[in-house]
């Protein structure tokens, strides 16, 4: 639930920029103080510009524009009012500068990024056409990065302010795909190896995270993927590594990679229903459930209607009223098929969509993988990957915080998403490892609440059998423990359909046999111990000044603890026998040795002798190892003439 209280309104706004990194300015809001200050300086500029035109010479007026410009794209100043501004310029027949048209395409959004690559790309044609009556200065190394830097991140912000205006509005992706697509077309080529000549490494670094985060957004996979293998080869013919950070932008693709889930298509959703149903869908046990129900919805109707002919004495009006409440019954039943059948489908098309989404993740990870390791084989695929991890989960965030509210049916969405988000944690892993830990401290209490916790949180993973018989280990190792707190979990393991394994029945088994061996046997050793504690505690209490009372009333007298309850041989052995015919399991033939030695060693008892006979006899029918078979039958081949007479209805010899 935490990780799905995704905050609403302003609050998702804020968490979106914190997790991509924007400017508050992206999103579209403006504060009260930010629009007073873009009037202040757009009045300041004006009045500058008009005194400038006046007094200074053409080439100064130039610059002063190209200055205005670049402060008014510093000051975040909307793409509308710069625009009016250079319709003055041309019609003053100003010359303009590559510099005003990148000032202007930091601040453009949409189909106006394209508008002022292609003013460009048009000027710089004139120009050639026309020669020396207009003439420009030649495109720069840095105006060239410059336009392609600028052109990505507008077309970035674009997307980003179209998710931040509200969070319940659907759009597709298909329109800022085109926008890419002409976007591309219409920036200047690059010259990589003239631009690495003369534009710094950080510069060139913002480039490759912008060129690839800008397809990623858009939801381009392929773009991405070769956008990568070209900085590979890039950057390693200058003897560099792809920078971290465009890996990490390569995975914000995810999210847009199911944004599609916002508006599925009713064809499709038909299509996936009647033709595409994937067998998880039609083994859904609601599903199953619905369709049994639809099946006998006319049984009902039938009774009803045989009911209504005998019973001619019943009023018309309570005729028609059970018929039209069987109708209704009838309509819910269909209408929740139907839900049904709608609700699976959208489950199957979020899954496919975040399977597609799944593949692109893994195939940049295997890119970085390989980017690393061509230097260094040392450090292992997994600590390569945790920045990649770490970005994932941010993407997963966003994905929850853009399309939770924009997907029609948002619970396999949401399904779909937290699976990854705990897929990614490994907190499956990471609570095994917990409880193995606190067994081997033989922390039973902590044990227990992190058993309890895994399987809460993973309702459907398969239990292991190898966590209970550690947590039943460390609940026998306690003398103190009664054999009831073992047997519950044994009872657990058999409820939740965990086959017990020979090691739990053989730690059971000697649990039982020890309790019962303290139960005929005192511990000298521990009456012993306490004997002494208690004497030098009597020793001690005249120099205390406490009078000496009788040992029976004394308030530091140590309490002697009953043996606890312990059951007989005969228990122990049904015990043995009756979950071997319920569960099939085949105890250790260590286990019978033990039950074996004591009853031999408590032959005087007649039950114990009577309880040997029974487990041999049932022994004798197991699929044992050839050791355990030949130590039971040299068992009764040395078993006293009684005992034979007692095994003779058995066959054995």
């Amino acid at each position: 639930r935490q990780l799905m209280a995704v905050p609403r309104g302003r609050g998702v706004v804020a968490s979106e920029i914190q997790a991509q990194g924007r400017s508050p300015s992206v999103g579209g809001y403006e504060t009260l103080s930010q629009k007073k200050k873009q009037d202040r300086i757009w009045t300041q500029l004006q009045r500058v510009l008009t005194n400038v035109e006046q007094d200074a010479l053409p080439t100064a007026v130039a610059d002063a524009y190209t200055v205005a410009f670049q402060a008014l794209s510093r000051a975040n100043m909307p793409y509308e009012s710069m625009e009016a501004l250079l319709r003055h310029m041309q019609s003053q027949q100003i010359p303009v500068s590559i510099q005003i048209h990148i000032s202007m395409l930091a601040q453009a959004k949409g189909s106006a990024l394209v508008q002022v690559l292609r003013k460009v790309k048009a000027s710089r044609a004139a120009a050639s056409l026309l020669g020396d009556a207009c003439r420009q200065p030649p495109l720069l190394p840095t105006d060239i990065q410059s336009l392609h830097y600028h052109a990505y991140d507008a077309i970035i912000g674009t997307i980003h302010s179209r998710y931040m205006e509200s969070t319940t509005s659907v759009f597709a992706l298909t329109n800022y795909q085109d926008l890419y697509a002409a976007m591309v077309e219409a920036l200047p080529p690059l010259d990589i190896k003239l631009l690495e000549r003369t534009i710094s490494a950080e510069r060139m670094d913002k480039l490759a995270v912008a060129s690839v985060r800008a397809p990623a957004m858009c939801g381009l996979g392929d773009v991405v993927l070769d956008r990568l293998d070209t900085l590979q080869e890039e950057y390693a013919g200058r003897s560099a590594d792809v920078p971290l950070q465009v890996f990490e932008a390569a995975i914000e693709a995810f999210s847009a990679l199911v944004h599609g889930l916002i508006h599925v298509p009713e064809s499709t959703l038909a299509v996936v229903r009647e033709v595409g149903l994937t067998s998880s869908v039609l083994s859904s046990p609601r599903l199953k459930a619905l369709r049994r129900l639809e099946r006998s919805v006319g049984v009902p109707l039938n009774n009803l209607m045989q009911k209504i002919e005998k019973d001619a004495d019943k009023d018309e009006s309570d005729v028609a009223k059970d018929a039209a409440t069987f109708d209704m019954y009838k309509a819910s039943v269909f209408l929740r098929m139907a839900g049904a059948r709608t609700t699976q489908s959208h489950a199957v098309v979020a899954h496919e969509a975040m399977v597609a989404a799944d593949g692109l993740m893994q195939d940049i990870e295997d890119a970085y993988v390989a980017s690393r390791r061509r230097g260094s084989t040392s450090t292992t695929t997994s600590s390569l990957l945790v920045p990649l991890h770490v970005a994932k989960l941010k993407q997963y965030f966003v994905a929850a915080s853009r399309l939770d509210r924009r997907v029609p049916v948002s619970g396999p969405f949401q399904d779909e998403l937290v699976y990854r988000v705990f897929q990614l944690v490994d907190v499956l892993e990471g609570l095994h490892y917990a409880f193995r830990t606190l067994v081997v401290l033989f922390r039973v209490s902590e044990a227990t609440m992190v058993l309890d916790l895994k399987e809460t949180l993973f309702p459907n993973e398969p239990r292991r059998v190898d966590e209970y018989d550690d947590l039943i280990m460390a609940v026998v190792s306690n003398d103190r423990t009664r054999f009831d707190q073992p047997l519950q979990l044994l009872q657990r393991m058999h409820n939740q359909g965990v086959t017990p394994t020979p090691l739990t029945m053989h730690r059971l088994v000697l649990f039982q046999l020890n309790l019962l061996n303290n139960a005929t046997t005192p511990s000298t050793r521990k009456q012993l111990m306490a004997d002494v504690k208690y004497n030098h505690m009597r020793r001690r209490l005249p120099e205390w000044n406490v009078d000496v009372p009788t040992p029976e009333f004394h308030p530091l007298q140590f309490y002697k603890a009953k043996a606890p309850d312990s059951a007989s041989v005969g228990d122990i052995v049904s015990f043995v026998v009756d979950w071997h015919n319920m569960t099939g399991v085949v105890p250790f033939g260590k286990t019978l040795k033990l039950l074996v030695e004591h009853c031999r060693r408590h032959q005087q008892d007649k039950t114990d002798v009577h309880e040997l006979h029974r487990l041999l006899q049932w022994a004798h029918s197991l699929p044992l190892d050839p050791a355990t078979q030949v130590y039971l039958e040299h068992v009764t081949a040395s078993a006293p003439q009684s005992s034979l007479r007692g095994l003779s209805g058995s066959g054995m010899t």
